[in-house]
């Protein structure tokens, strides 16, 4: 079901929202109350541009733009279950990597103890904006997303808000012991990019185990893909 707001894109969206948690959100497995809570107290029309306003709460993707640089806002309800299947808490410390404007990181920071934002120099500051017009606690830190956040690990959970072909060692080494990555998971044998899973990969040790959530699908974040291999 789609949610419009372009009737209401100058008033108090708070009964939008609240529709698109109860139409979407709901009929799309997220029960969790923290996660609802944490959707329902986050205005998603400050994180989407503004030729973009009536699609805010449809449950559809957004495309973002900066420069050359592009991202996708993933559809409410699969951003949405992929943060409560990451078993997200209050004691959580989150890199949030890749996320645009903020969105995804702005709604973990409503449940988790810290969350940080990486993200490339054009949409850490397209973030830094919008999140602190919605009001969020996110300390946001422009850099290589491949890289991760060295200095700041290790965490609890890597919520990767895109797809990913491939995960950086550098990113998985940032894991704390027993902790949680969520992405979609896209094969690079799907050029269409129409196949892919959500998925959780949890630390053991040096053992780093995966499992599939649901079906997802979305583009490859720029270095988290598989490069061309060239054979003679």
């Amino acid at each position: 079901m789609t949610t419009a707001v372009a009737s209401q894109s100058t008033g108090d969206l708070a009964p939008v929202r609240r529709a698109m948690v109860d139409c979407q959100l709901r009929t799309f497995g997220v029960t969790g109350l923290q996660i609802l809570s944490a959707v329902e107290a986050v205005p998603r029309e400050v994180f989407v541009p503004q030729s973009a306003k009536a699609k805010a709460y449809s449950d559809t993707a957004v495309a973002l733009t900066t420069g050359s640089e592009r991202r996708v806002m993933l559809p409410p309800m699969i951003e949405a279950r992929m943060l409560q299947d990451a078993g997200l808490d209050a004691q959580a410390k989150v890199l949030v990597i890749g996320s645009g404007a903020g969105y995804a990181a702005a709604v973990a920071a409503q449940i988790a103890s810290k969350v940080v934002l990486l993200e490339t120099p054009a949409f850490a500051a397209l973030a830094r904006e919008a999140l602190a017009k919605a009001g969020a606690k996110v300390e946001v830190i422009a850099g290589d997303l491949a890289a991760g956040v060295q200095d700041r690990g290790p965490f609890d959970l890597i919520f990767i808000p895109a797809a990913c072909e491939t995960i950086p060692d550098a990113v998985r080494a940032q894991l704390a012991e027993g902790g949680r990555l969520v992405t979609i998971r896209r094969s690079a044998d799907d050029p269409s990019g129409r196949a892919g899973n959500a998925v959780k990969i949890e630390r053991t040790g040096t053992i780093f185990s995966e499992n599939a959530l649901f079906s997802a699908s979305a583009p490859v974040l720029a270095g988290f893909d598989c490069k061309p291999v060239f054979s003679f």
